[in-house]
């Protein structure tokens, strides 16, 4: 009994082979070149024509054979088989995926009746791969992967979406590329795609693996992918080239080593070649945008905005980025060559697609080499392909003028700058404006601003300001404005109280103080504000113009008190006279507001010996006028330890 089942079974696998093989046999001696599907075609549903066509991807990837290419129409396909091409089991129901064939090309975004690839739109007929096989939003049950990639391939106009590559690391086909996964696979080419809404342990959107030659990705979005590292791809050991892609939204989710929110290259093979690319509010533990480690990648002509935990992070010895003509906002990058650090002012037209400002600072910006030039032949726009947006009517407050970043509380007036970015002129506009959230009276400017100019400085109102730290918002409000990505502000001041502190004595040593090896030197200070008590002030010295070590005070002092006597260094005096200057400064950390009366400067003799005249004996007084008489003295030695063995003595008389 079971020798027949397992000969039932042999004989059935036998003949679905065959029958495959005599399906995908040349008819009249030509192999069939392309192969359509459409989920509500009609007809035969033999893949020969749009009419004809398969519904079903998979059946079309069962029957292709090399160089055969796989024309997809508009809707949304779920894989039903695992790599294997078999229905799994129950248990492993998440292993479907559409496993992809060598040499074999997948194009998407047809609306059912094109006759020319060229005739395609693949943003208007979105050709959707979903991995959400399960409960419809519940990714839990969704598949590993929605896609598994093969060698020399194109992957061309399609939304991947909806994987959940949380499995188990061996093999590595499910827990690494929830959108697409390439294993130990070559000449991989994937064009505008979107890849989004993809989990991973491992690269979210794609996970390449020891890919034995470079990975292309061109003109594709990945947006909201997630991973422990890798949000948007994941590259182990595999050379990815990298452009006219937009990474925006992707997170490395792990809190401690979550590594690129966009891209993630690990091992010495992974170099990672970007051009063109756009990286906009990515997020990582370590490089939002790109994180290196162990690979040596370049990035040029490329916005990378935004991204927290750094736009670029390089870890390990050889883990390297360079980095040229990028709108960067990293200081480590934004100085080198053709790099800066101005807003891009992108504009956000749907997920992953954006525009350029009209007076976007990366337009022309690139590379200036022709090779790099523009479809126009213009130089290079930074980004990935963005259209320029003109708009006819665009204003944005480019400056908080007044109050200035930190300043002594009370009532102040604010005033801005405003720019108009607009193609036409602007003659009036709401300004709004919060402190600290809480809105403030709109005020309603008016006048005549030509396109490209900015107004002078004008007031927008006033606020009485605490002792505390504020952020001031302001913004154009106007309902004919076609971008509203740039018009808002935001400036953070600091609001103090007056500050006013002084050195009033030096204690101690005396003016004229004997020679000592090491002098302790003691001030004492003043709290000169009336309403402010000093927590922290430092105290600045120098002795004969040489600076010495500062000395910070810390403590309480009321308005209007002095300080007890307090040390602040021993100084080793030489014999002799001694220029000495002392100041406060930075009482509470912020700007005094009195300097005239901060300091003190004084001279000190340091002195060995010490001798003076201590009597006069005669003559007396009174004495007769016109006598002869003897000038009688006695002397002191007041020196400490030094004996005086002769001295000079002057004297007068009137």
């Amino acid at each position: 009994m079971i020798l027949k089942k397992l000969f039932t079974t042999f004989f059935s696998k036998i003949t679905k082979i065959l029958l495959v093989i005599i399906l995908a046999l040349p008819i009249n001696g030509f192999s069939q070149s392309v192969i359509y599907v459409k989920h509500d075609a009609g007809g035969g549903n033999d893949g020969t024509s749009w009419t004809d066509a398969y519904t079903s991807l998979q059946s079309a990837l069962e029957n292709a054979i090399k160089d055969d290419s796989i024309w997809v129409a508009a809707g949304t396909y779920y894989p039903t088989v695992d790599k294997n091409g078999d229905p799994p089991l129950p248990a492993y129901l998440r292993t479907k995926t559409f496993q992809l064939v060598d040499s074999v090309s997948l194009y998407g975004g047809f609306d059912g009746t094109e006759t020319n690839i060229e005739e395609r739109d693949w943003k208007t007929n979105e050709t959707i791969l979903s991995g959400d096989i399960g409960t419809i939003d519940d990714k839990s049950d969704n598949s590993y992967n929605v896609t598994i990639g093969a060698d020399s391939i194109v992957l061309d106009g399609f939304t991947i979406t909806h994987g959940n590559a949380n499995g188990p690391a061996i093999p590595n086909e499910t827990n690494m590329g929830g959108g697409i996964n390439n294993n130990n696979v070559s000449y991989v080419r994937i064009l505008n795609c979107t890849f989004k809404d993809n989990d991973s342990d491992q690269g979210g959107g794609a996970g390449n693996y020891y890919c034995g030659d470079s990975i292309i990705f061109k003109n594709c979005v990945f947006w909201a992918d997630t991973a422990d590292a890798g949000g948007g791809i994941g590259n182990w050991n595999t050379q990815a080239n990298i452009s006219q892609c937009t990474f925006s939204y992707n997170v490395a989710t792990d809190p401690s080593n979550g590594y690129g929110g966009a891209i993630y290259n690990w091992g010495e093979e992974s170099t990672s070649e970007i051009i063109n690319c756009t990286f906009y509010k990515n997020s990582a533990y370590q490089g939002g945008g790109i994180h290196n480690r162990g690979g040596a990648s370049s990035c040029i002509n490329s916005i990378l905005w935004q991204n927290n935990g750094d736009a670029i992070i390089n870890t390990n010895p050889k883990g390297d980025c360079s980095v040229s003509y990028c709108a960067i906002d990293q200081d480590a990058y934004s100085s080198g060559t053709g790099c800066f650090d101005t807003d891009p002012q992108l504009h956000i037209i749907s997920e992953g697609e954006y525009e350029l400002n009209w007076a976007s600072p990366c337009i022309d910006a690139g590379n200036p080499d022709p090779a790099y030039n523009d479809p126009d032949d213009t130089r290079n726009d930074m980004g990935a392909s963005h259209a320029i947006f003109s708009p006819h009517v665009d204003a944005l407050i480019s400056a908080i003028d007044t109050p200035l970043q930190s300043f002594i509380y009370g009532d102040y007036d604010v005033w801005v700058t405003m720019v108009n970015l607009g193609t036409d002129p602007l003659t009036s506009a709401d300004i709004d404006w919060t402190v600290d959230g809480t809105s403030q009276t709109t005020y309603n400017w008016t006048g005549n601003l030509p396109a490209s100019d900015t107004t002078e400085s004008f007031k927008i109102g006033n606020y009485i300001f605490n002792e505390e730290n504020d952020t001031i918002k302001a913004w154009t409000s106007i309902a004919s404005d076609e971008f509203h990505g740039n018009d808002t502000l935001l400036k953070e001041i600091y609001v103090f109280s007056h500050m006013d502190a002084g050195i009033v004595s030096l204690d101690d040593p005396d003016t004229l103080c004997s020679f000592e090896i090491s002098t302790d030197l003691y001030v004492s200070f003043k709290n000169y504000d009336t309403d402010s008590t000093l927590t922290n002030v430092d105290i600045d010295w120098e002795m004969d113009g040489t600076p010495q070590t500062l000395y910070n005070w810390t403590g309480i002092l009321l308005p209007g008190e002095t300080t007890g006597s307090f040390t602040i260094e021993s100084f080793p005096f030489s014999r002799g006279k001694h220029d000495l200057k002392i100041w406060t400064d930075n009482p509470n950390g912020h700007s005094d507001d009195n300097n005239d009366n901060d300091t003190l400067n004084i001279n000190i003799y340091s002195r060995a010996y010490d001798i003076g005249v201590s009597t006069l004996y005669t003559p007396t007084d009174p004495d007769t006028t016109g006598n002869q008489q003897e000038v009688n003295v006695a002397i002191e030695n007041f020196s400490q330890d030094s004996i005086i063995t002769s001295a000079r003595i002057d004297w007068e008389v009137d």
